[in-house]
């Protein structure tokens, strides 16, 4: 290991100093490609602490959307994919302001952002997951040496980006992918988000104000229904979710 190290630096630098000496006026600066290459996700794990968010048949929605951000990250980690880096607003039950969930995405320069909650919907036909997206219309935003755009602003930047993010998600959840175990046996079984799909929606989710990059909220499912509910506590139906999802996120920042 430490003699391939030593080679990489080497060529790295009988590079640079070709660059220096050879390039022509006005050629770009050498790129450090190791870190050019990272890309950046960060998984919100909405509510936490004293905000339990939906409360309902005997369930937390933070409770749910920890366990499940925990899921998908670990995922992303299992692929080993050393160009990607994820990132969780939370680790664990505690209250934290949006405003510290968007700054640590922010702070990160991540390309994406998902939020993940669950629903509250009185009427029991209601069930499944949706998605939200800013898709209003784009907006530049002033330079630097202007004023610095408001934060409810800051998502008018990525309308097209965002519904394409949103897309990406609902694409994966609806697909029908190969189980993870099957993979590893040789099985080719087959897996099924079973929660219904309730399609996206163009919205302006506070849980996404001031966030600097396409981003989306996941709402997982109506937590006031019995379906839903029951297919939430179901360990089997968070992971199927989780593995969507992970395929959605990879996809989407390896292909932009």
């Amino acid at each position: 290991m430490r003699v391939l190290k030593i080679c990489k630096i080497t060529i790295i630098l009988i590079f640079a100093a070709a660059c220096s000496f050879a390039a022509p006026a006005g050629a770009p600066p050498v790129v450090d490609l190791e870190n050019a290459a990272k890309k950046t996700i960060v998984i919100d794990a909405a509510h936490g602490g004293a905000d339990w968010g939906v409360a309902a048949s005997g369930l937390y929605e933070k409770d749910i959307t920890l366990k499940l951000a925990k899921k998908i990250k670990e995922k992303i980690l299992e692929t080993k994919n050393e160009d990607i880096k994820v990132l969780l607003t939370r680790e664990e039950d505690k209250t934290m302001p949006t405003a510290d969930r968007v700054g640590l995405a922010n702070a990160a320069k991540a390309q994406v952002f998902i939020s993940i909650h669950c629903d509250y919907d009185r009427r029991e036909t209601v069930t499944g997951y949706k998605i939200y997206y800013y898709g209003g219309k784009k907006q530049s935003v002033a330079p630097e040496t202007e004023t610095m755009p408001e934060w409810g602003n800051v998502q008018k930047k990525y309308p097209e980006q965002n519904l394409k993010f949103a897309k990406m998600i609902e694409k994966f959840m609806k697909a029908k992918l190969l189980t993870e175990k099957g993979i590893d046996k040789g099985d080719e079984k087959i897996d099924e988000v079973r929660l219904k799909d309730r399609g996206m929606a163009e919205a302006n989710p506070l849980s996404v104000n001031g966030v600097d990059m396409p981003a989306v909220v996941f709402e997982t499912g109506n937590l006031n229904t019995k379906i839903d509910s029951a297919l939430l506590r179901d360990d089997g139906v968070l992971n199927s979710v989780a593995t969507h999802i992970k395929e959605a996120l990879l996809n989407y920042v390896l292909s932009n």
